[in-house]
């Protein structure tokens, strides 16, 4: 019986990963390229689940409320708030830009720039007891904004004070031993943000 259960979770870890290497994660005005990770980001962070009910991992019985995600290299750390520990993989960064400037004084998108990297963690589900298969992705969003300006007595603009938001978001297909297969979903709250300032020249 254990084989045929294991048996189970090999065809099904399979399957998923073949379904998410296929994806396409160009849309609309972005253009994807392989970066080989040059782009220096890190997917560590602390996950919190946006799942009905503030889950993590798609099964309220369970209660994984959160997942604490640390990379070193390429090697991927992974503890639940139920104690468990989780090892895997983190792939290189795919990333895609959105140059598009939206919005109105005051609360203007300059851009936006998306690394996405695939990855993969096992280890056991103390709350179960069954080991766990784990393949999906994590998207870093970083959006640049400006959030106000500052004009002279002629009124062009001298200066502008921008934003750089940086949103993480954690997804992808967690398969248990027994053969229980769920999703898992959460993003880092609250996201990172980082201001400046900065000087326009003006004629």
């Amino acid at each position: 019986m254990k084989s045929l259960s294991r048996s189970i979770v090999t065809i099904a870890a399979l399957a998923g990963m073949l379904l998410f290497t296929a994806c396409d994660w160009s849309s609309g005005s972005q253009n994807d390229y392989n970066t080989s990770g040059s782009d220096g980001s890190n997917v560590s962070g602390f996950y919190e689940g946006i799942l009905s009910g503030g889950l993590a991992v798609n099964r309220s019985d369970w209660g994984i409320t959160h997942l604490n995600v640390q990379q070193s290299g390429n090697t991927l750390n992974v503890t639940d708030n139920k104690g468990s520990k989780y090892t895997g993989l983190a792939g290189n960064g795919l990333s895609s830009a959105d140059n598009t400037v939206t919005g109105e004084d005051g609360n203007t998108t300059e851009g936006t720039i998306y690394y996405t990297y695939q990855i993969s963690f096992t280890g056991v589900n103390y709350v179960t007891g069954q080991e766990v298969n784990f393949t999906g992705y994590i998207e870093i969003k970083q959006e640049s904004v400006i959030v106000s300006y500052v004009y002279d007595d002629e009124g062009n603009i001298t200066d502008y004070v921008s934003e750089e938001q940086t949103t993480s978001t954690l997804k992808g297909t967690w398969i248990e031993a027994n053969g229980i297969t769920t999703t898992a979903f959460a993003q880092n709250d609250p996201p990172d943000v980082t201001t400046t300032t900065s000087t326009t020249s003006t004629n």
